[in-house]
């Protein structure tokens, strides 16, 4: 192997070194640029395979060219009302469990008003 083939190879295989020792150290660093906050705004955007995501962004949301949906989180109940929960799923990418909590809560809070709407409209 020529010199300069076995300085090239020396200083790539050290770098590479010195960034899985880095990652190995420090991977609360790693991850923490790897996910962003996301806001959970007014729309929440549904795959074909009611995925529920948060983020327009999401790199899940348009698989392989697949059209979303989006809705607004006061229309959720109008939405899935036919769907059973057992079909429903939460993206694990752009969903947090703070958000998870919130959806669940406003679809249970649409739930309710609609319950009660039904109740007063048999009285």
């Amino acid at each position: 192997m020529s010199d300069k083939k076995f300085k090239w190879l020396l200083i790539v295989s050290s770098l590479t070194c010195i960034i899985i020792a880095f990652v190995w150290k420090y991977p609360e660093a790693v991850k923490a640029n790897s996910t962003k906050d996301i806001k959970f705004g007014e729309y929440l955007y549904i795959n074909p395979r009611s995925t529920i995501h948060v983020s327009r962004k999401c790199s899940k949301l348009n698989y392989k060219g697949w059209k979303s949906k989006r809705i607004k989180v006061a229309d959720m109940y109008y939405y899935f009302k036919d769907t059973p929960m057992s079909d429903i799923s939460f993206c694990p990418h752009c969903v947090n469990d703070k958000d998870y909590e919130s959806i669940l809560n406003s679809l249970a809070f649409q739930l309710d008003n609609r319950v009660n709407e039904i109740i007063e409209s048999r009285n």
